[in-house]
């Protein structure tokens, strides 16, 4: 399979005359989105902080997962990426300082070599990460 030089993805947010919002995407179910409540909103739902959390985390799963297919990796008996970011007020408004994510996992013995060398790779390719890192430090960790 050929994946293409460029894509681009496209997501619609609609204002709910609250505090958030409508998420409409072109190929998934809409979601809501709302302000979280030290901000002001009502906290019904995620909020942009937990979305690009979650984006980041999504992005090292899913780098990670498809090096495991190329390696053939058989045994990955977990997988899981935890995401913490750190948000502080500075004299220009709320800036983003960190991003860290830790990649918990377990495999078998004798593949273990190949995950840790999965999870580098993941480290080192995760398009959401690399961008993310030129202006914000973002630090990836390993746990098993």
């Amino acid at each position: 399979m050929s994946i293409a030089r460029r894509l681009k993805f496209r997501v619609s947010v609609s204002w709910d005359d609250v505090s958030g919002g409508e998420v409409q995407l072109e190929k998934f179910p809409t979601f809501g989105l709302d302000m979280p409540i030290e901000f002001g909103g009502k906290g019904r739902f995620l909020g942009p902080e937990e979305l690009l959390l979650s984006s980041v985390g999504g992005c090292l799963l899913t780098t990670l997962v498809w090096f495991k297919k190329q390696m053939d990796i058989a045994s990955l008996e977990e997988l899981k990426v935890g995401v913490e970011g750190t948000w502080e007020k500075m004299r220009e408004g709320w800036r983003i300082t960190k991003i860290d994510a830790t990649i918990k996992f377990q495999a078998k013995e004798d593949e273990q070599e190949k995950v840790e060398e999965c999870v580098e790779m993941a480290k080192n390719f995760c398009h959401i990460t690399r961008s993310l890192e030129k202006g914000i430090l973002v630090e990836v960790h390993t746990e098993n």
